[in-house]
């Protein structure tokens, strides 16, 4: 999705919602492994879909921190004809 994203000119909510149905097997199947005993190859957690939610909830943390601090930018205000505006 990112090399598409990057190098054609699909619309970006196509491409999301492409994204997004791709990638629900995979969560639903990591949801699985967590709760499935281990008698069947999971983790056998009781309790999986709230640690599943937690680990998710804190890889978007780190995703939006790492963003945040890697593209951090100082935008001044400016009239439409490109000058700066003084306050």
């Amino acid at each position: 999705m990112l090399l598409a994203y990057w190098f054609t000119s699909i619309n970006q909510v196509a491409l999301f919602w492409l994204a997004f149905v791709l990638t629900r097997p995979f969560g639903a199947t990591f949801g699985d492994y967590l709760i499935k005993p281990h008698e069947k190859g999971g983790l056998g957690l009781e309790n999986g879909t709230e640690i599943a939610s937690a680990i998710l909830l804190g890889i978007l943390v780190v995703c939006i921190v790492i963003q945040y601090v890697t593209h951090k930018k100082i935008v001044e205000p400016s009239d439409p004809m490109g000058e700066k505006l003084v306050f």
